[in-house]
Order: C-alpha cells, then sequence, then structure tokens
C-alpha cells in the first residue's frame, strides 16, 4: 500500500454522492486561503497580525454562512475510517471528490490547520477524527512554505503514536487497526506484520511486544486498561479493535 499510495500521479478520494456540505467547505477553505496569501506572516509565533486576520476571517459574510456547514462535512464516514490515514498522508496529490464537488487534499487540510493556528478554535464534537487526520497529514507543513510547492514525508511516524491517535476509528476486519497504519511508518523502523493471517489474539499480542521495543517504554501498560470487546488477551496487551 506504501507503493501504491506514494507513486500515484493522483489519487483520488470518493467521499459520497451528497455534495451539500462540501461546497460549504470548499467556500471556507477558499476564503482561509486569501488570507493567508494576503498575510503569509500570520504563523508567526506572537504576530500581530495573526489576530487581525482572525477578525478578517470571522466576521467575513462567508465564514458566517458557511463555517457550520463545512464542519458537517467533516463528519463524513471517509474521515473516520482506519484505512483512510495512508491513503490521505502517502499521497503525493490528492483530489477529493463529492457529489459534483472536487477539490483537493492539501489545500483543504491547509486551511483547517490555518484556523487552528491563528486561534479560531471551532467546536470538536462530532470532528475529532477530522481534526487527527488533518494533524497526521499536516504535522510538519508549516515548517516549509504552506501552499507552495508539494512537501517530502515526513518518516518520524512512530505506529504507537498512529495507534493511540486511531483508537476510535472503524475499520471492517479488526485487525485492520494495525494493519491499516504499517504502511505510514518508516520501515527502517523494522515495524513489519508478515501476514494478515492468524488469530487477532496472537497479531494484537506482537504488536504490543514490538511497541514496547520500539518505545523503549511501557506506556502500552496503560493502554491495555481499558478493555471491553471480549477478545482474550494476555493482561499486558491492549485491545485496538
Amino acid at each position: 500500500m506504501r507503493d501504491i499510495y506514494s507513486r500515484a500521479f493522483k489519487v483520488i478520494v470518493w467521499a459520497g454522492e451528497n455534495d451539500e456540505y462540501a461546497i460549504s467547505a470548499t467556500h471556507l477553505t477558499g476564503l482561509v486561503l486569501a488570507v493567508i496569501r494576503e498575510n503569509p506572516s500570520i504563523f508567526e509565533a506572537g504576530h500581530m497580525q495573526s489576530i487581525g486576520s482572525r477578525n478578517i476571517i470571522m466576521n467575513h459574510v462567508c465564514f458566517r454562512e458557511y463555517a457550520e456547514a463545512a464542519q458537517k462535512f467533516l463528519e463524513n464516514e471517509w474521515f473516520y475510517r482506519v484505512w483512510t490515514f495512508q491513503e490521505a498522508f502517502l499521497a503525493r496529490d490528492i483530489d477529493v471528490v463529492c457529489g459534483k464537488t472536487i477539490f483537493p487534499w492539501k489545500p483543504f487540510v491547509m486551511s483547517w490547520g490555518a484556523l487552528d493556528r491563528i486561534g479560531i478554535k471551532l467546536p470538536l464534537k462530532g470532528i475529532e477524527s477530522a481534526k487527527t487526520l488533518f494533524a497526521t497529514c499536516s504535522w510538519d507543513w508549516f515548517e516549509n512554505e504552506p501552499l507552495l510547492e508539494s512537501q517530502a514525508k515526513p518518516s518520524g511516524l512512530r505506529l504507537s503514536n498512529l495507534m493511540r491517535s486511531t483508537y476510535t476509528h472503524k475499520a471492517s476486519n479488526d485487525k485492520d487497526h494495525i494493519f491499516g497504519l504499517l504502511a505510514m511508518v518508516d520501515p527502517r523502523d523494522g515495524i513489519t506484520f508478515t501476514s494478515h493471517d492468524g488469530a487477532i489474539e496472537e497479531v494484537y499480542t506482537r504488536y504490543a511486544k514490538l511497541m514496547i521495543q520500539d518505545d523503549g517504554l511501557l506506556q502500552i501498560l496503560s493502554d491495555a486498561q481499558n478493555r471491553d470487546s471480549g477478545i482474550l488477551l494476555p493482561s499486558w496487551v491492549p485491545d485496538v479493535s
């Protein structure tokens, strides 16, 4: 999957037929990006322009009209699938297609990150998964001339951190809570699973061993406290289903 997504000329994300909320999301993205282009230094720490830009965005008729509906788009099922992470993170170029609405992924993500960085804290309720995905995809973009050129993907993502970020995400196969993220981890880290076969108890136990070795810590013991799926696991192995 790493090879497929990272080498593709373009990846198309299908987000369903209903584009009512997607249209609002594209309008909001356009507003935010226009403000960024006019004030490229607003992301500098403590910069006074960020206050003015925040006011410009929040008082703009487009923001008042589209912000709520744009958030509704972030409740789309695509944002809640664990396989979405590798698709969105590894691809060099992504277009999101929702009904008849088509828009590029990176500017869309950047606009939501920009809102957060200049202090516009939209309610988290219902869109936690989308914000986690945005943060994973863009955590290095703001350091490298955002919106200008495609940046190389960072290699510092750890499987343990990805797992903790996606505990609430959905997968049709419980093993995919692990397998759906492996392509995002630097292969040089040695975090590999040779086969999707095997009992889920074996897969989760092997994951736990790898995380202890990779982290050099025992934080995974606290991860193992909340288990209610009925899968029989050793006491120190987290249930990530």
